[in-house]
């Protein structure tokens, strides 16, 4: 099964605040995350999926949660576990799998993925923000995207303008050895 992580992170990888949720709103990154995920089974931690609830159409959601007794909102299904969540889309004869978050399920997906599709956002937030609380402490981030383990396949560039106040570029990898 393909796996995919898709992700919106700054330069050091920060993809949240601290308090939960984006440290941005940038309307290209928000069009492009609608439109890879249509239609697709996604992967969410519990807190990523309840601060994304009404972002949902058609995808296929699976909640990973190890509370026993978890029950998502719909669409959410409930799993235990990502070898649960892959075996639950298997049955379901998902072609892939679109994890999209939060941190610790990035790191324990990583491994697992095929490719990455990553907004890299041409900013350091904790950096700029360093007077607001939801920039202190040690805030939720991406992995380190290894090189010599991901082939960069293509790179879209959006500058910054009234909408977006850094430039971003939407990045495809491809798990192999060719360097980026």
């Amino acid at each position: 099964m393909n796996v995919q992580l898709i992700v919106a992170c700054d330069q050091r990888g920060v993809i949240g605040t601290r308090e939960g949720g984006l440290p941005w709103d940038l309307p290209v990154d928000k069009a492009h995350f609608r439109r890879q995920s249509a239609g697709r089974w996604m992967l969410f931690g519990r807190a990523t999926f309840e601060e994304m609830h009404g972002w949902f159409t058609n995808q296929r959601a699976l909640v990973l949660s190890g509370a026993t007794n978890y029950q998502p909102a719909a669409p959410g299904i409930h799993v235990r576990s990502i070898s649960d969540a892959l075996a639950v889309a298997r049955e379901a004869n998902a072609p892939g799998l679109l994890v999209a978050g939060g941190a610790r399920v990035f790191a324990a997906t990583l491994p697992l993925a095929d490719q990455l599709i990553v907004t890299h956002v041409d900013v350091d937030w904790q950096s700029e923000h360093q007077d607001s609380p939801l920039a202190r402490g040690d805030l939720p981030r991406f992995p380190k995207i290894d090189p010599r383990r991901w082939r960069l396949l293509r790179r879209v560039d959006h500058p910054a303008d009234d909408d977006h106040p850094w430039p971003l570029a939407i990045c495809w990898y491809q798990r192999g050895s060719h360097g980026l």
